[in-house]
Protein backbone atom coordinates (compact mmCIF):
# COMPACT_ATOMS: atom_id res chain seq x y z
CA UNK A 1 0.00 0.00 0.00
CA UNK A 2 1.51 3.31 -1.11
CA UNK A 3 0.54 6.32 1.01
CA UNK A 4 0.08 9.51 -1.00
CA UNK A 5 -0.73 13.13 -0.24
CA UNK A 6 -0.73 14.10 -3.87
CA UNK A 7 -2.72 16.14 -6.32
CA UNK A 8 -4.42 13.21 -8.09
CA UNK A 9 -7.73 14.65 -6.95
CA UNK A 10 -9.11 17.32 -4.69
CA UNK A 11 -12.28 17.82 -2.69
CA UNK A 12 -14.44 20.90 -3.14
CA UNK A 13 -15.60 23.12 -1.68
CA UNK A 14 -13.13 23.48 1.16
CA UNK A 15 -14.27 24.76 3.62
CA UNK A 16 -17.72 23.22 3.08
CA UNK A 17 -21.20 23.07 4.59
CA UNK A 18 -23.08 19.86 3.78
CA UNK A 19 -21.52 18.11 0.77
CA UNK A 20 -18.11 17.30 -0.64
CA UNK A 21 -17.33 16.54 -4.26
CA UNK A 22 -14.22 15.00 -5.80
CA UNK A 23 -12.50 16.76 -8.73
CA UNK A 24 -9.35 15.94 -10.70
CA UNK A 25 -7.91 12.76 -12.18
CA UNK A 26 -10.23 10.09 -10.79
CA UNK A 27 -9.67 7.48 -13.49
CA UNK A 28 -7.57 5.10 -11.37
CA UNK A 29 -9.70 5.34 -8.27
CA UNK A 30 -12.34 2.60 -8.41
CA UNK A 31 -13.63 0.14 -5.82
CA UNK A 32 -12.30 2.30 -3.01
CA UNK A 33 -13.08 2.77 0.65
CA UNK A 34 -13.72 6.37 1.69
CA UNK A 35 -13.40 7.31 5.34
CA UNK A 36 -13.55 10.60 7.20
CA UNK A 37 -11.86 11.05 10.58
CA UNK A 38 -12.37 13.91 12.99
CA UNK A 39 -9.52 15.79 14.69
CA UNK A 40 -9.25 13.11 17.40
CA UNK A 41 -8.82 10.34 14.80
CA UNK A 42 -12.29 8.84 15.25
CA UNK A 43 -13.90 7.54 12.05
CA UNK A 44 -17.14 9.48 11.52
CA UNK A 45 -17.90 8.33 7.96
CA UNK A 46 -17.09 5.09 6.13
CA UNK A 47 -18.36 4.00 2.74
CA UNK A 48 -17.25 1.74 -0.12
CA UNK A 49 -17.62 3.34 -3.52
CA UNK A 50 -17.20 2.24 -7.13
CA UNK A 51 -15.98 5.65 -8.31
CA UNK A 52 -15.45 9.13 -6.94
CA UNK A 53 -17.97 10.87 -9.18
CA UNK A 54 -20.65 11.24 -6.52
CA UNK A 55 -21.19 13.73 -3.73
CA UNK A 56 -20.51 12.78 -0.13
CA UNK A 57 -23.24 13.90 2.24
CA UNK A 58 -21.61 15.47 5.29
CA UNK A 59 -24.67 17.11 6.87
CA UNK A 60 -24.26 15.04 10.05
CA UNK A 61 -20.69 16.20 10.70
CA UNK A 62 -20.08 18.92 13.28
CA UNK A 63 -18.04 21.99 12.31
CA UNK A 64 -14.31 21.29 12.57
CA UNK A 65 -11.22 19.90 10.83
CA UNK A 66 -11.40 16.48 9.21
CA UNK A 67 -9.22 14.11 7.23
CA UNK A 68 -10.61 12.22 4.28
CA UNK A 69 -8.91 8.97 3.23
CA UNK A 70 -9.48 7.11 -0.02
CA UNK A 71 -8.04 3.60 0.04
CA UNK A 72 -7.69 1.48 -3.07
CA UNK A 73 -5.94 -1.88 -3.39
CA UNK A 74 -2.60 -0.20 -4.03
CA UNK A 75 -2.81 3.37 -2.75
CA UNK A 76 -3.99 5.50 0.13
CA UNK A 77 -4.88 9.13 -0.61
CA UNK A 78 -5.42 11.67 2.18
CA UNK A 79 -6.88 15.16 2.17
CA UNK A 80 -7.71 17.56 4.98
CA UNK A 81 -10.77 19.77 4.94
CA UNK A 82 -12.83 22.05 7.16
CA UNK A 83 -16.57 22.03 7.85
CA UNK A 84 -18.03 25.44 8.65
CA UNK A 85 -21.35 26.63 10.01
CA UNK A 86 -22.00 29.11 7.19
Amino acid sequence: LIQLNNEAFDIVPNPFLNHLQFVGDLSGIINAEVSICDASGRIVFLQKINNLSSLIDTQNLKPGIYQLSVKTREKLYRKRFVKTTE
